[in-house]
């Protein structure tokens, strides 16, 4: 079983601080249960491109996407900075990613535990993700059949999270 050292994890989201107080004071509720010393979530938001008066096409989509991921991989370049050796491994949501039950994410997650110090999660905007960061990420992961709303995707994945983190440690939030 992983024994849990200061590991970090980090969630990159494509958006802005949700105008849903309650999906905010949901997310902020999870991430205060974890303990510092063990594991630390942050939430980085990186600013969506801006669509006003443009309309939806290929081209734009492109474009739109170029600057969203410019702004991810400051914020990526920007985690590995701060860590010092390095050691980061790159998941990115997508609907085309491996699907996982919580068990087998929770196997995964202890694994890339023993071998990082942090992990980071990238939520893509309105459009998804670029494809080159998909072809640069360490692993795609579907988070949900569903199509859901970013904010609440945030918050699904902040409570897996911490239904892993609570598997880890022995704690009975989680039943089979």
């Amino acid at each position: 079983m992983t024994c849990l050292n200061h590991q970090k994890i980090s969630i990159i989201c494509v958006g802005q601080k949700s105008a849903q107080k309650w999906l905010g004071d949901a997310c902020d509720d999870y991430l205060q249960r974890f303990s510092p010393n063990e594991l630390q979530v942050k939430i980085f938001l990186a600013k969506p491109a801006n669509r006003s008066n443009e309309k939806s096409n290929d081209a734009n989509k492109q474009r739109w996407l170029k600057t969203e991921s410019e702004k991810i991989c400051e914020i990526i370049q920007n985690i590995k900075n701060t860590n010092k050796n390095n050691d980061t491994f790159i998941i990115l949501l997508d609907e085309r990613g491996k699907n996982f039950t919580t068990k087998k994410f929770s196997e995964k997650l202890q694994e890339l535990f023993d071998l990082h110090k942090e992990i980071i999660f990238v939520i893509g905007g309105t459009d998804g993700l670029a494809d080159e960061l998909k072809q640069n990420a360490n692993l795609l992961f579907r988070l949900s059949d569903f199509t859901l709303p970013h904010g609440l995707a945030r918050l699904f994945l902040i409570e897996q999270i911490y239904r892993i983190y609570t598997l880890i440690k022995g704690h009975p939030y989680h039943r089979e």
